[in-house]
């Protein structure tokens, strides 16, 4: 669980044990390990920014009550609050653009998104995606503010709604068994790219939208997780340009 815990705009190395509910994170500004007890088994951890304040929070998503737990890592306060139901899956993001991550789920029984914006608290309840669905919510345009949308394992094809003009974009990009991992990996920073590790063959796939360039990227085995989605520093230069770009669209099953 990756983020910037200790407010000094580096991410710190942090994992989250669910078999006692620890979190430990090695902080960046003291080289020191962090240890805090919070949340249990079954627990989705979800940390991030919920109080835009610069630091990530320590948070988790309970799916057997459908609650969310926040503990503010700068002030220690604690946040209850339910918002979902169990089988729904937490897809957090900044969907008003007003610097905190709003609570949110998709639900796969109906392919119904439903976000509670932290700017006014109002609720929203919009129908995209299907039973089979993986959320994949990310900036998709560079408005500042998320766009849902849904990866689909059986046609290996992303699903975009943009939040700004409410249109609509399915992109081929992945095969089934891929796992999907949006985020800017250094094209344009604050646009999210295509990108999906394929545990078969340790492999990274990665699609540049503002130019469609195609990279295939070595790294990893099989059984690895990877953890390109969890609440990143966006970088401020391209992070491949010195990596050999792959001609060969084939091997994605587009």
């Amino acid at each position: 669980m990756p983020a910037d815990y200790d407010g000094d705009q580096v991410t710190d190395y942090a994992v989250f044990r669910p078999s006692n509910g620890a979190w430990y994170v090695l902080q960046s500004r003291t080289g020191t390990v962090r240890g805090v007890i919070f949340g249990q088994s079954g627990d989705k951890p979800v940390p991030g920014d919920y109080t835009a304040n610069g630091f990530a929070d320590f948070a988790v998503f309970r799916p057997s009550t459908g609650t969310w737990y926040v503990l503010e890592s700068q002030t220690n306060q604690f946040i209850a609050a339910p918002f979902g139901q169990s089988g729904d899956k937490p897809a957090v993001r900044d969907y008003d653009a007003d610097g905190k991550l709003d609570f949110t789920v998709y639900r796969p029984s109906n392919g119904t998104w439903y976000i509670l914006n932290s700017l006014d608290n109002s609720f929203k309840a919009i129908q995209f995606g299907a039973s089979e669905d993986i959320p994949v919510p990310g900036g998709y345009a560079s408005t500042g503010r998320a766009d849902i949308a849904v990866w689909r394992p059986s046609n290996g094809t992303w699903y975009v709604y943009f939040s700004h003009n409410n249109q609509f974009l399915a992109k081929p990009f992945g095969q089934s068994g891929d796992i999907p991992q949006p985020i800017d990996y250094g094209f344009n920073v604050g646009l999210s790219d295509f990108g999906v590790y394929r545990p078969s063959t340790g492999t990274w796939y990665i699609q540049d939208r503002s130019t469609n360039q195609f990279w295939a990227i070595p790294f990893g085995a099989s059984g690895d997780i990877p953890t390109a989605t969890a609440y990143p520093i966006q970088p401020s230069q391209p992070l491949l340009a010195n990596i050999p770009q792959s001609k060969s669209d084939s091997v994605m099953g587009d």
